[in-house]
């Protein structure tokens, strides 16, 4: 269909025109070589290696003269020796690059020039304007977007094709390389190797066993002789905090509140909790007065003498939502206060060696929420402070987690107006309980450690040498970081795969272009990712 579309209806390739198809063994190039040929044009093309050149010869019956390399730019040359300085009448193009440059000075005047490559369009790359006063026509080529945005042409399309099929016209692209799904990975390597010819084919047979990459699951559990601080511990997500660390081997909870343990809820919890085998401490106490959590730690290191603190929670909110406007300074001072006096008291009084201090924030520290600007000034505290402990180093673990609304627990879940005003808003999706607890079962976990800048990017080029060195088929040794991609022969489609594993493995979004299209070295990729990674954590 993009070869159709491309000489047929775009081009309008007429019999004794010259035509360069670039990639011409691929499935897109012989299928083009049919169209022209049955339209009549004489054709050039070019191949990246001499099978794939012999294949053009022995199955279509091109002149050897007529078939060029596309692995630099001589094509160009070889192209113009043949037919004289004025060029090819339509290139079906897909290299990028100065290649694509190279092809451009091909085109004659009154030329049409079909861009189906997505490298320099997606880099926005400069097109020489010159050539342009000869009449020629430069237009790119999308299938998908034409399948997603109009039903009508993708019709007529699959009808031209299979009629052109059904009168002997075209064939398949050969030879087909058929691969069971359990090897798909394979198929995607002879894809990426540069030798591939004519279709790739998955065959899914719902029979076949295929291995499946399971997650391991997590195995730590929380140290039985130290404390654990929660803060908000009595509020409807803290519960579900509390019997879930409690389950993972928590054994002492220190759970402080300005009420203390004086709801059904509390209690009920607090009885859960001690039939699990814990023991929880619930003192009245304001955690955002400095002086009130000073006095609370000395009673549990000397007079309770609870074992010493390894790690704390802080779960605590304060909504008093008005319109700023309206919004009275009690009401600003109480919901920012139960954010920022309390974590910074935190910050400032509890062991500087925990394995980790978590603060629950929120997006509305992000997006912004009606009515809650004084809690959205908090949130934005505490992300900033957690950037803060890890730059200094303090504590293996500072983490704060902007989460949506929480659907089955905390105050949405027990409060009908703010679950009706939250189901009617767009501005955040909801979070059930059970993916907060699974983000805590890694921040949690005491072997991990938020690394410093440097140790990043340690990480990183471990992983991504890593990588390469597995889709090469090549030792991680023989990987030199100061060498651009490129040099590794890293295509456009491996750079899609790399652009993926990026974005998965370290929430990282970079360009395909500045993988393999600005000619950075292995080490300036790895730090980019580092740089993007931290401007997603200072949102």
């Amino acid at each position: 269909m993009t070869a159709y579309q491309a000489l047929i209806n775009t081009a309008r390739l007429q019999k004794g025109e010259k035509v360069l198809i670039h990639s011409a063994a691929g499935s897109t190039g012989q299928v083009a070589i049919w169209i022209a040929k049955l339209i009549g044009a004489e054709i050039f093309a070019t191949v990246g290696v001499d099978d794939k050149k012999q294949l053009l010869i022995n199955k279509f019956g091109i002149a050897a003269d007529h078939i060029f390399y596309s692995r630099d730019t001589s094509f160009a040359k070889g192209v113009m020796r043949v037919i004289g300085s004025v060029g090819v009448d339509v290139v079906l193009n897909s290299l990028s690059g100065e290649m694509m440059q190279a092809t451009w000075d091909c085109i004659a005047p009154y030329g049409r020039f079909i861009e189906i490559g997505k490298m320099d369009i997606g880099a926005n790359a400069a097109l020489p304007m010159g050539r342009f006063a000869k009449n020629v026509s430069f237009c790119a080529l999308d299938l998908l977007h034409i399948s997603q945005t109009n039903l009508g042409l993708t019709r007529q399309l699959i009808q031209s094709v299979m009629s052109l099929i059904a009168e002997g016209h075209a064939a398949s692209p050969a030879p087909l390389h058929v691969y069971p799904l359990k090897d798909v990975e394979k198929a995607f390597r002879y894809m990426q190797s540069g030798k591939n010819t004519g279709r790739i084919i998955i065959d899914i047979d719902r029979q076949e066993v295929v291995p499946r990459l399971i997650r391991k699951k997590s195995t730590w559990r929380f140290d039985p002789q130290g404390s654990y601080v929660v803060v908000g511990g009595f509020g409807g997500l803290g519960r579900v905090i509390l019997l879930w660390m409690v389950d993972k081997g928590a054994k002492y909870l220190i759970v402080p509140s300005r009420s203390g343990a004086s709801s059904q809820a509390a209690l009920d919890v607090i009885s859960k909790v001690q039939r699990k085998g814990g023991q929880v401490v619930a003192p009245r106490c304001n955690v955002g007065s400095a002086t009130e959590l000073a006095a609370l730690l000395q009673d549990c290191s000397n007079d309770i003498e609870m074992p010493p603190i390894k790690g704390c929670i802080n779960s605590a909110l304060d909504l008093q939502d008005a319109i700023f406007e309206g919004m009275t300074h009690t009401q600003w001072e109480r919901s920012m206060r139960s954010k920022v006096d309390s974590s910074w008291n935190l910050h400032q009084q509890l062991p500087q060696d925990m394995d980790f201090l978590i603060l629950l924030s929120s997006l509305a520290g992000i997006y912004g929420s009606p009515a809650q600007s004084n809690y959205a000034g908090g949130c934005t505290f505490q992300d900033a402070l957690a950037r803060y402990r890890t730059a200094i180093c303090v504590g293996k673990t500072s983490v704060s987690l902007d989460l949506g609304w929480m659907r089955d627990a905390g105050i949405v879940a027990e409060r009908e107006e703010y679950r009706r005003n939250r189901t009617n808003a767009r501005d955040m999706n909801p979070v059930d309980a059970a993916d907060l607890i699974a983000v805590l079962e890694v921040y949690c976990d005491p072997n991990l450690v938020i690394a410093g800048q440097k140790s990043q990017l340690l990480v990183v080029m471990t992983a991504l040498i890593g990588r390469l060195a597995r889709a090469l088929g090549v030792a991680a040794e023989d990987i030199d970081e100061r060498r651009p991609l490129s040099d590794y022969g890293v295509d456009s489609l491996m750079a899609v795969e790399l652009r993926n594993w990026v974005r998965r493995d370290f929430s990282a979004t970079v360009a395909v272009f500045e993988i393999v299209g600005s000619g950075a070295s292995i080490a300036a990729i790895g730090a980019l990712v580092v740089e993007k990674t931290e401007d997603i954590r200072a949102v």
